[in-house]
């Protein structure tokens, strides 16, 4: 009887913990606490629901935060959207303490970012690369005794990159001593400066693209972050030249778009615009420049998009016989071999803009769109690099697909066709349209969660493309999602959409994926809440 007595004793227990524990989740509005600035201050919001105030801040500045480091949350403060940042500030969500990271150099910041321990922004008055220890607020100007790169430089004033692990800021420059824009890597502790490119006469105008629409970039890295390459077109004058981080060494290369580093960071795959045909043809070319093969030398045409397998064992490229526009998908070997057109004519032609081909992450498929001439049709297909095989995923459309997201997990594609926005299984077995309000920022992709308004019913919802479902989380939602806003937490457990009233005002909701509370913060928080943010 006693035994009895136990056991009961202890089912009940684990029947009240049980009953606890859903409640204690059911209460719940997030799992993550939120820092949110209103009425002058900064606040947290908890779990539950519950205001404490952090500390006051000026109420006429606009925040924006740059990020979290341990205990601290570092943000910019300006009057409006369109000035510049004036200073940068860290909050101590422990202390409540506030610090000026910018007091005593100068004003006008630009392009403030967090890399592990280090907060490293561009000052204009005075001219500066700082690095500031957010350990001990200790700060360097790496770019000391520089100034501006003046006109022509092909990069914006603030621009600047980190090098992979860290340890190299790559920056462009006015040398005053060699009188010439150059670009410079210094270490973030100030210990090293390196020019990069010296005396080389080049016009500073990068081209970092292997899709034969060129853009401006800074710079490639190789995989081990320690190797850079250029590739410069100004006014006539080409070149490419490589170079390692720390100057050591230099070589210049043919004049191409970059494509891949490639056999551990000792090659480099180039689309090679020739200088008389303007036809591109693919080059597989040594660090040094001593070798050069030319991949595509067996055809007569012109390659256009260039990107390397998942693998880095595959080349697909697209090409157009010369004299023609009529684009074809091909996959060759690293090295050239083995080269397989996986379209022809008869299934279409490959539309090489502004779509061409996408690699799917996380398997070994390439999404590519064609286009019937004669019927001025649009298909959507896969081709699997495993097993050659081809799969229609949507058609026939009398608009071409616009990519517009490919979900992390590799399983979903969302396109544009016209005036529908199409979800599609990257294997083929569905599809469907999303009748949803998806111009500017009115929608927000999140990992794999896909926010959205509804066109026509004005409910906001939320679609899981991790496991194919779909949840209203709001109706009657008229406001407009500022998806360039919206978040989600580390834990992916709470979604923060931000949004902006009809009469323009910034309203903050929460929406916790476990439990499906949906939460207005301006519920919580009485006035207009002008910044919201996960704790990390």
């Amino acid at each position: 009887m006693k035994n009895k007595i136990i056991i009961f004793f202890v089912i009940l227990v684990l029947i009240a913990s049980a009953v606890v524990a859903v409640w204690s989740l059911s209460t719940k509005i997030t799992s993550t606490p939120i820092l949110v600035k209103a009425n002058g201050s900064f606040l947290k919001i908890d779990e539950k629901g519950r205001v404490t105030k952090l500390s006051d801040v000026s109420k006429n500045d606009l925040i924006k935060g740059i990020g979290f480091y341990a205990d601290n949350f570092i943000y910019t403060s300006q009057s409006s959207d369109n000035s510049p940042i004036t200073s940068i500030w860290n909050l101590n969500t422990k202390t409540h303490e506030l610090t000026e990271l910018t007091k005593g150099i100068g004003n006008t910041f630009f392009s403030p970012m967090i890399k592990g321990d280090k907060l490293i922004f561009e000052s204009k008055e005075p001219f500066g690369i700082w690095v500031v220890d957010l350990k001990n607020s200790s700060k360097v100007n790496v770019a000391e005794g520089l100034e501006p790169s003046t006109g022509g430089s092909g990069t914006q004033f603030g621009e600047f990159i980190i090098s992979k692990d860290s340890k190299w800021i790559i920056f462009t420059a006015f040398d005053p001593v060699l009188k010439k824009n150059c670009y410079f890597s210094t270490r973030v502790d100030g210990s090293k400066r390196v020019n990069l490119t010296g005396d080389v006469p080049i016009p500073l105008l990068a081209v970092d693209a292997a899709d034969g629409r060129p853009f401006i970039e800074l710079t490639a890295f190789s995989e081990d972050g320690t190797k850079l390459f250029f590739s410069f077109a100004n006014n006539g004058k080409e070149l490419s030249y490589f170079t390692s981080i720390d100057g050591n060494f230099r070589a210049t290369l043919p004049y191409g778009y970059f494509v891949s580093f490639i056999n551990n960071d000792s090659e480099i795959i180039l689309l090679y615009p020739n200088p008389t045909t303007g036809k591109r043809s693919i080059l597989k070319v040594s660090i040094d420049g001593k070798i050069q093969n030319n991949l595509t030398k067996d055809l007569q045409g012109d390659c256009y998009e260039v990107k390397l397998s998942p693998q880095n064992d595959k080349i697909i490229f697209t090409f157009a016989p010369i004299g023609s526009q009529e684009y074809s998908l091909w996959i060759m070997n690293i090295d050239g071999s083995n080269k397989q057109k996986l379209t022809d004519k008869t299934e279409g032609i490959l539309y090489p803009m502004p779509f061409g081909f996408v690699l799917i992450p996380n398997s070994n498929k390439i999404i590519y769109q064609i286009e019937d001439p004669d019927l001025r049709k649009w298909s959507l297909w896969t081709y699997d690099m495993d097993n050659s095989a081809k799969t229609k995923l949507l058609g026939d459309s009398e608009t071409d697909y616009t990519f517009a997201y490919l979900a992390s997990n590799g399983k979903y594609i969302i396109v544009r066709s016209g005036e529908n926005v199409l979800l599609a299984s990257t294997n083929g077995d569905k599809k469907e349209i999303l009748e949803g309000n998806f111009g500017s920022n009115t929608f927000s992709i999140l990992n794999d969660y896909l926010i959205y308004q509804d066109s026509k019913n004005n409910s906001l919802y939320l679609l899981d493309l991790s496991t194919d479902t779909k949840l209203k989380i709001k109706e009657n939602f008229l406001d407009n999602i500022l998806g360039d806003r919206c978040q989600i937490s580390t834990n992916g457990k709470d979604i923060l959409i931000a949004a902006s009233t009809k009469e323009g005002l910034l309203q903050y909701y929460l929406f916790n994926t476990q439990n499906h509370k949906f939460t207005d913060l301006n519920k919580i928080i009485k006035g207009e809440i002008f910044f919201a943010s996960f704790y990390p």
